[in-house]
């Protein structure tokens, strides 16, 4: 004899016809649809604080010592991957370092900028080499001064909920006064 094997709580589900199934499905779903939101959420927070702290780190490794050689600046480029864990750069992020300065005309110029930590293409919402920098208000750059900026991008996708996080290239920024040393020129 073949009798169906009961599935205990769960076999009445299937014979039920009076609307409950959909209404307990409709609060599985807003539960769901809570939890995924607050997984995405946390990660779009804790890849910005990431991004935070490679700017800052790469801004003030930079701004150290007694003489920056281009060599310098690229070995520093070697520590996003460790400090950017468990995210990536690669093709979704780039590191611009630039040194900012006036060097008599008034004004702050952009004196050199190099690039790293990933491969993605981008301009530096500082502006570009010989050009006035664009710094935020407040910080001031004086005559025969120059200060290093760590400018950090990476491209987010959301993993859930795509609507609601919207994807885009995330954005942190830094910046140094060197404490040693004349960063208007890269030796």
């Amino acid at each position: 004899m073949n009798r169906p094997v009961p599935l205990g709580p769960l076999s009445g589900l299937a014979r039920r016809r009076d609307g409950s199934v959909l209404i307990e499905f409709a609060f599985g779903a807003a539960v769901l649809v809570l939890l995924l939101g607050t997984v995405e959420l946390a990660r779009y927070i804790l890849l910005q604080q990431k991004l935070e702290r490679v700017a800052m780190t790469v801004a003030d490794l930079n701004a150290r010592g007694e003489e920056l050689t281009r060599a310098e600046v690229l070995a520093v480029f070697d520590a996003v991957p460790h400090l950017i864990a468990p995210f990536r750069m690669g093709e979704a992020g780039l590191v611009i370092v630039t040194s900012v300065g006036d060097t008599g005309t008034g004004r702050a110029t952009v004196l050199w900028q190099e690039r790293g930590g990933g491969t993605a293409q981008g301009d530096s919402r500082v502006g570009l080499v010989g050009d006035e920098a664009t710094l935020p208000d407040g910080f001031v750059i004086r005559r025969d001064e120059t200060a290093i900026v760590a400018e950090a991008f990476l491209r987010y996708d959301a993993l859930f909920l795509d609507p609601l996080i919207a994807s885009g290239t995330m954005y942190a920024r830094a910046m140094q006064r060197p404490r040693l040393m004349d960063t208007t020129r890269l030796n």
